[in-house]
């Protein structure tokens, strides 16, 4: 599987792809061990279910650019610039008349 992750390590959950079996083997019960309130939130979950795989692990060759709010902490990650905003703003106009 690939994992966009940091160099440091870090798992990252924003986007990340991995082969089906990888995933019912390794993560599908990661999210049941997830205290948001405690901290321990699902990449660390999943950091310490993929501890024994780094092997099987690689990076990401470009991770993507995130924009978006965290589920988690609601932090925003990336902005959108004026004209795209401008844009879409028209799209939704359009589509609602």
């Amino acid at each position: 599987g690939m994992i966009a992750a940091s160099s440091d390590g870090q798992v990252d959950t924003r986007h990340y792809r991995v082969n089906r079996e990888f995933y019912l083997r390794v993560l599908s019960d990661s999210h049941q061990r997830v205290q948001d309130s405690l901290g321990y939130i699902l990449e660390h979950a999943f950091h310490d279910d993929l501890e024994d795989y780094a092997g099987e692990i690689r990076l990401m060759d470009h991770p993507p650019e995130i924009i978006g709010t965290s589920g988690s902490v609601g932090s925003v990650a990336g902005e959108f610039s004026e004209s795209i905003r401008s844009e879409a703003r028209e799209v939704a106009a359009r589509l609602l008349c």
